[in-house]
């Protein structure tokens, strides 16, 4: 029983090590940042399937048992981790905040050249709705220039709102950030300027996947946020939310000031 325990997990390991080849090999096609993750899952899925499947597996585990030992506790605590986080990640990214707003920030993300990505898009389409029914709530609009951007994300927003019929007036760019934390503290900066108020309810718009991380950060900068999702597309869900849970890890520990 337990051999046959042990090849049924060896190839399941291995077939969801070959898929995972498969999307590296799709998002590659794409130019979907992260898709080295996959590769790097791919080959460590297939390598854990070859090995449960070895006969030697029993004989390996009995030579080097500490070593095993901390394997697996390293394996379960990553696990634990990763199912907690991304609960959050989900749930989060499925609430809309049907409260009234002091401020809107819409979140950068990268631009081709002149023009928002899919990403960008979708966030820009989603805020249109809210920032037209409060007229009266200025909009921030919060991303830098990164590389191969050629106006800064900021720009590119102000750019599309304003064809779709938002007042320029209504638009404030922070157009220096470079990070998500950068995005909620510079535009902490940019409202402390234009008023002293604490507790400020900010209404975040960022994508799905991304809603968790920018809501805790703008808490760490003062705010009481509010949220806003845009849908993120099902073929490039799994790279985007996999990062995340890197990213909040990240932010959590690194992202203070």
């Amino acid at each position: 029983m337990k051999l046959l325990k042990g090849k049924f997990l060896g190839k399941a390991s291995i077939i969801m090590g070959i898929f995972s080849l498969i999307y590296f090999i799709a998002a590659k096609c794409y130019a979907i940042t992260f898709a080295n993750f996959f590769a790097l899952l791919g080959v460590l899925l297939i390598a854990f399937g070859f090995f449960e499947r070895h006969e030697g597996k029993d004989a390996f585990i009995k030579k080097f048992p500490k070593l095993m030992l901390f394997a697996r506790g390293i394996f379960l605590s990553l696990l634990v981790s990763f199912i907690i986080i991304e609960t959050l990640i989900i749930y989060n990214g499925a609430i809309k905040s049907t409260l009234k707003p002091d401020y809107i920030v819409i979140l950068g993300a990268m631009v081709r050249g002149e023009t928002p990505s899919l990403i960008l898009s979708e966030r820009l389409e989603t805020s249109l709705n809210y920032i037209k029914k409060y007229p009266d709530i200025k909009v921030i609009l919060s991303g830098g220039k990164g590389p191969g951007e050629d106006i800064s994300e900021a720009e590119a927003m102000k750019r599309y709102l304003v064809s779709n019929g938002i007042e320029e007036k209504r638009l404030i760019k922070e157009d220096k950030s470079k990070s998500t934390m950068e995005n909620l503290k510079f535009t902490s900066q940019i409202i402390s300027k234009l008023e002293n108020k604490k507790n400020i309810n900010l209404l975040i718009v960022t994508s799905d996947f991304h809603m968790f991380r920018a809501k805790f950060l703008a808490q760490r900068n003062g705010f009481k946020p509010l949220g806003i999702p845009s849908y993120t597309i099902l073929s490039i869900k799994p790279t985007y939310y996999i990062r995340e849970y890197f990213g909040v890890i990240k932010s959590f520990f690194l992202d203070k000031d």
